[in-house]
């Protein structure tokens, strides 16, 4: 549970020790009254658990497809792309039209452990 996590269910626990009411909740999770009830009827059908987000662990839709990543590390791979920062590795896939972000490109070779990050004297 992550620390915004933590406190909606210390104050779930007040309101269901009816120390709170749903409105002086809300205030203080900085949330609306009609998201309050949610949490509540969350937090009632399924427990703490129910006050986890529920797209934890699940890959991002925004994803790239596998094939292109393996596409893009291979190409990088190549004796000609060896000393490619990653920008100019983004605009020569773009020349073979994959579209990939020179930060996107950056993390994955940070991933694998082939990325060098080197700085002008």
């Amino acid at each position: 549970m992550s620390r915004k996590e933590r406190e909606r269910l210390t104050v779930m626990a007040g309101i269901k020790q009816k120390e709170l009411t749903l409105v002086q909740a809300a205030a203080l999770m900085g949330v609306g009254y009609r998201q309050s009830k949610r949490l509540w009827r969350r937090y009632q059908d399924a427990g703490d658990a129910g006050l986890v987000h529920r797209l934890r662990g699940q890959p991002s839709a925004r994803r790239k497809p596998p094939e292109l990543r393996a596409l893009a590390l291979a190409r990088y791979a190549e004796e000609c792309y060896v000393d490619f920062g990653p920008t100019l590795m983004a605009e020569q896939l773009l020349k073979e039209k994959l579209v990939v972000d020179h930060e996107t490109l950056r993390c994955w070779r940070m991933v694998e452990g082939t990325y060098i990050v080197r700085r002008w004297k």
